[in-house]
């Protein structure tokens, strides 16, 4: 909870922070704190902390994420093992775990000056995408919702979550989901991605237990439209 403690507690206040934008996964949490400030606290196994040290289990109180912009942070998503963030600069960046190139980073030992192997411990620009409006990032794959309303996607590939057909491997570079026109917001699962395009939501990626919505339960490397309800 970020209260300095890690034993039970009803309610609590986060300490010393004022936030903007917040996003949880299952074991941390993240908040901005204005001007490209951004803290997370909780547990840490690939750096998801994005302190700049290495990771070191939990943290009960906030940290600082190092190396964001002096720009206002306009999203941030935190996933099970890696983050992001869009800045009203246009640039994505992120931190954490890098293991299918969901940080949209090819070579992490280069990208982020450490020593740790497939992970970040600062937030890394996202250098192939900008004009990002918002950003979204589910297990191993990143989304970016850019000004003109198109998404592109990078990190893992393997239940066509990327929208991008060929499903061996992993991106590092983000590629424009075709298909997609107009989009206002982007959201993203563990392994699938969906977007509201006009009255439209359109989704795409694993869909095991039918989480597109189109009536089916095949996984699809491009958008379908979700089934009106009956």
């Amino acid at each position: 909870l970020g209260i300095g403690s890690t034993g039970p507690s009803g309610s609590g206040t986060v300490t010393g922070l004022t936030a903007g934008w917040s996003s949880a996964a299952s074991e941390h949490t993240c908040a901005s704190t204005g001007a490209g400030g951004i803290s997370c606290w909780g547990w840490e196994l690939y750096a998801e902390l994005g302190n700049g040290l290495p990771p070191t289990e939990e943290h009960a109180s906030p940290v600082r994420v190092v190396a964001t912009p002096a720009s206002e942070v306009t999203s941030l998503s935190v996933g099970r093992l890696h983050s992001c963030a869009a800045f009203d600069s246009g640039e994505v960046r992120g931190w954490g775990r890098n293991f299918n190139n969901e940080l949209g980073l090819d070579n992490p030992l280069q990208s982020c000056g450490t020593a740790f192997p497939s992970e970040c411990a600062h937030a890394a620009r996202v250098v192939a995408v900008t004009a990002v409006e918002a950003v979204e990032v589910g297990f191993e794959h990143s989304c970016a919702l850019t000004r003109d309303g198109d998404v592109s996607c990078w990190g893992s590939n393997e239940f066509g979550q990327l929208g991008d057909p060929i499903t061996t491997g992993s991106r590092a570079a983000p590629s424009r989901v075709s298909g997609i026109v107009g989009a206002t917001q982007v959201t993203a699962g563990d392994s699938h991605t969906c977007v509201i395009a006009g009255p439209r939501i359109q989704c795409w990626g694993r869909n095991e237990h039918g989480q597109l919505g189109d009536g089916t339960r095949l996984d699809r490397v491009a958008p379908v439209l979700v089934a009106r309800p009956d």
